[in-house]
């Protein structure tokens, strides 16, 4: 008997759904082929009740499957979407209407017909719907369902996810502030369990009001589809038009969106007679992914929102970096060169195709609390000899001093060169509270690592008149966890030298170099009973404070007309700088590395670091290519 007849009823139910399910995900991202399909092909519940009596009669008791209604044929048939509804037994509809073999650039009118038919009979049903997907050609032909929500002629009360999209793209239409207040005044139906949204490649200023007041993660995408070559840019009037609306939005998502500048925040202005819009507040908005923004952009998207709450910040930036679409921008006050201050941001994601645009995108940015930050080069098949060197914080954030930070992850650069090696004190010597580094797929990794064996010493004058010396680690001596991804140049010495150093088994010989700080006569810091304070040590060097500024910056500001920031909560991983010394004479220990794809290290590598008693997690570079 084969093996699948002995799982129970109950597994193989929910093996249906999910096929259901990645069923619907195919639809919507343009992995079922284009053309003419059977609507078997892409029905689940139909296709699972043909292949045998047992299955049929799994799906028929499993109402859950007959929720998913695929409507992607032309002619549609009544009598099977009722037949689905009724074997449904009133639980919430997911609705996916595209009809996938209608050609692009004729047939309008019929789907025009089409879609008005389909949907006046569905919404017979309209308090089972909580999913709507709608694929349509051109945005006017999907605007005649959108009417009645925006008129209020239908409503769909316990609606949860809406996904809207075109094969073209948008028609930008300016605000219009009194056809707005026109709109807002009609429009009193309220969603309140519509918390999804989904804009591909459709008119934004279409979208019904009532539709976005409740939304907590909204997505709006203008990849091409799959067989076109199909682009627009919103215009940042409709962008700002759609947020301002949003007033609980949660997660923001932007994909391949190139923004075209049409209106001014306040305070700026230029030779062209673009209208001027207040900055809006998004309090709860916490997490913001952008993929192919041009890198001033970034830069300017934080002058029209106010987002004190965000803690996630995601930024895959254009691969050619050209000036912003729209007419250029001239400041005209002079406090907008302060910078604009993210009280919460913990997490940090660039994504660069060229070395200057992580700069140009935060050079006016402070991270106050800054946890996690990964700096990856997107190029691919990049030669190693062309990788792009890694810029120093300094180059990159207006203040570089991350205390808070304790994961950095590196990708696709070349860390520093041997005549460099003193960058690696100026980028890590900012991160003091640094417990896990990751690099993936870099060169000149040893530089980093040699920086992280530095060693930093003191002298001091025991009340006997003898003389002591105590010495530490220089950087980051909270590191617990390292990681090694495709770093070809990463060998034995370097890699063993840190856990060796770290774990406790240093090696105090005269070659190694330390930098300390000789006493005379009794030490000030020393409690008369043989112990002693770290303020005399040298833990790296001294940075020179930046220049106070007279009022902060628009997103933690204090500007007339700005709403003040929450006081940052601050992260228990921060030190004080006798913390950080103390710390120094006494690091912790590695207790976790991970090797991948490095060709140098061997096995007699790792089972030395493991009688050190750290975990090593390696596969043997021949086998890497099996791993699933």
């Amino acid at each position: 008997m084969p093996s699948v007849h002995s799982l129970p009823p109950e597994l193989i139910g929910r093996i249906f759904l999910a096929f259901a399910e990645v069923t619907g995900e195919s639809i919507f991202h343009d992995q079922l082929p284009f053309g003419d399909i059977d609507a078997v092909f892409i029905r689940p519940a139909d296709i699972l009740m043909r292949i045998c009596h047992r299955w049929r009669a799994i799906a028929l008791a499993t109402p859950e499957l007959w929720t998913f209604l695929f409507i992607t044929k032309k002619p549609w048939d009544k009598a099977d979407i009722k037949t689905y509804i009724n074997r449904s037994h009133e639980l919430p509809l997911r609705i996916y209407y595209r009809v996938l073999h209608l050609p692009l650039i004729h047939g309008t009118d019929s789907e025009k017909t089409q879609l008005r038919d389909v949907f006046n009979f569905l919404f017979r049903y309209r308090s089972n719907i909580a999913f709507l997907y709608l694929r349509t050609t051109l945005p006017h032909v999907q605007d005649i369902i959108l009417e009645k929500f925006r008129t209020s002629a239908v409503h769909l009360p316990n609606l949860q996810s809406c996904i809207l999209a075109t094969e073209s793209g948008e028609h930008a239409r300016p605000i219009n502030e009194t056809n707005i207040a026109q709109e807002e005044d009609v429009m009193k139906t309220v969603y309140p369990q519509l918390h999804f949204m989904r804009l591909q490649r459709t008119s934004i200023w279409t979208i019904p009001i009532q539709f976005l007041s409740t939304l907590r993660r909204l997505e709006l995408n203008n990849t091409p589809p799959r067989h076109g070559k199909y682009k627009f840019s919103p215009t940042m009037s409709n962008v700002y038009n759609l947020l301002s609306r949003c007033h609980l939005l949660e997660e923001l998502i932007f994909e391949d969106i190139h923004i075209v500048w049409d209106v001014l925040p306040e305070g700026f202005t230029n030779s062209s007679t673009d209208p001027v819009v207040a900055q809006i507040s998004l309090p709860h908005l916490n997490m913001l992914e952008w993929s192919s923004p041009f890198s001033k952009d970034a830069n300017r998207f934080f002058y029209f929102f106010h987002v004190p709450a965000l803690e996630k910040l995601d930024l895959w930036f254009d691969k050619t970096d050209h000036y912003a679409h729209g007419t250029p921008w001239r400041r005209l006050d002079p406090n907008y060169s302060q910078p604009l201050v993210f009280p919460a941001l913990r997490e940090l994601i660039l994504q660069c195709y060229l070395n200057d645009q992580a700069s140009n995108a935060l050079k006016n940015f402070d991270f106050p609390i800054l946890e996690r930050l990964e700096l990856s080069h997107m190029k691919r098949r990049t030669p190693l000899a062309s990788l792009p060197s890694l810029l120093q914080l300094e180059a990159i954030f207006r203040d570089p001093r991350l205390p808070y930070l304790t994961h950095l992850t590196l990708s696709k650069h070349i860390i520093f060169q041997e005549h460099l090696c003193n960058c690696v004190d100026a980028t890590l010597g900012y991160l003091p509270a640094l417990t896990s580094l990751s690099i993936h797929g870099c060169t000149a990794v040893g530089t980093m690592l040699q920086g992280l064996q530095k060693l930093v010493g003191r002298v001091i004058r025991l009340p006997s008149g003898a003389m002591k010396s105590t010495h530490g680690v220089k950087l980051c001596p909270r590191l617990q966890a390292l990681a090694f991804w495709g770093c070809d140049d990463l060998v034995h010495e370097d890699v063993f030298g840190v856990v060796k150093l770290r774990n406790g088994h240093v090696v105090r010989d005269d070659d190694r170099a330390l930098a300390t700080l000789p006493h005379h006569g009794h030490d000030p810091h020393n409690d008369g009973k043989g112990n002693e304070s770290a303020d005399n040590t040298v833990v790296g060097r001294k940075i020179k404070p930046l220049r106070s500024v007279g009022r902060q910056g628009r997103n933690g500001s204090s500007q007339p007309g700005a709403t003040s920031a929450p006081t940052p909560i601050l992260s228990t991983h921060t030190m004080s700088a006798l913390t950080y010394t103390q710390e120094s004479m006494q690091p912790a220990s590695i207790v976790y590395l991970l090797i991948r794809n490095c060709p140098l290290i061997k096995y007699d590598t790792v089972k030395a670091i493991r009688d050190l008693g750290v975990d090593v997690d390696w596969v043997a570079p021949e086998l890497v290519s099996s791993l699933p």
